[in-house]
């Protein structure tokens, strides 16, 4: 199941599979949530990414698709065509433009000389538009410094009121907010990453390396590599900032 499996789970549990996005063509209105949920959105980074198909099948399943400037190049690669790209637009090459050009794609352009980069002022952006859930595809890849700046992203998508996951087409990255159940199959690798000083009151289920109210401090690898012992685990805390790495096998 791995990163669609989670897809399905989180899309079923805001309402439905509405479908709305993924195909070439002219960029239609964002939709609404479905059933008048709330707003899923899709924010497509210029970080390498692979699983076009697992881009195509997150594009489908949102109602509002953004690129973060070079992120337009791999939506083009992918065949998914964006509602509007947000950036300088300074990593954006002639083909993609001219791409993007002829499907009458939207551009909210931003000086280079900015404060933030362009996931971030597309994050803000699909907020606007009304995004309660959202994906940054490509953004665990590639620049050091960059997975590092989207990994720390979440805590802006969380301060925003928007639950975050990124994910390079395979893995998925988010925060545990109290509570997470994760969805795959035996065998695939959890890690659990303290990004405060101390995280507290970690109870894991389905995992093979059990944690009983347990503590993780940053810095130890403790939490680093687990094993699914079944087709779903579970994490709960009591206090800190938690990472969740899901992996498939």
């Amino acid at each position: 199941m791995g990163l669609l499996g989670d897809l399905q789970r989180q899309l079923h549990a805001a309402g439905g599979g509405h479908q709305h996005r993924g195909h070439p063509g002219a960029p239609a209105q964002p939709a609404a949530g479905a059933a008048g949920g709330a707003v899923r959105a899709l924010i497509i980074t210029q970080g390498p990414a692979r699983g076009h198909r697992a881009l195509r099948e997150l594009a489908a399943a949102s109602d509002l698709v953004l690129a973060a400037d070079g992120g337009a190049r791999t939506a083009r690669l992918a065949g998914v065509v964006p509602h509007e790209i947000v950036g300088d637009l300074d990593s954006l090459d002639a083909t993609t433009m001219r791409w993007a050009a002829r499907r009458r794609v939207r551009r909210r352009v931003f000086p280079r000389a900015k404060e933030a980069t362009d996931a971030e002022l597309a994050l803000w952006q699909a907020r606007r538009r009304g995004a309660r859930q959202v994906w940054l595809f490509g953004a665990v890849a590639g620049r050091l410094d960059q997975t590092l700046a989207n990994v720390f992203l979440l805590f802006a998508a969380r301060r925003l009121r928007v639950a975050a996951r990124l994910t390079d087409g395979r893995a998925t990255a988010y925060l545990v907010d109290g509570d997470a159940e994760v969805r795959g199959r035996r065998g695939d690798t959890v890690s659990l990453l303290p990004l405060s000083p101390v995280v507290r009151g970690i109870t894991t289920a389905g995992l093979r390396y059990p944690l009983r109210r347990g503590v993780l401090r940053r810095g130890s690898t403790r939490g680093l590599s687990n094993e699914m012992t079944a087709s779903a685990a579970r994490v709960r805390l009591t206090a800190g900032d938690l990472l969740l790495v899901h992996t498939p096998r």
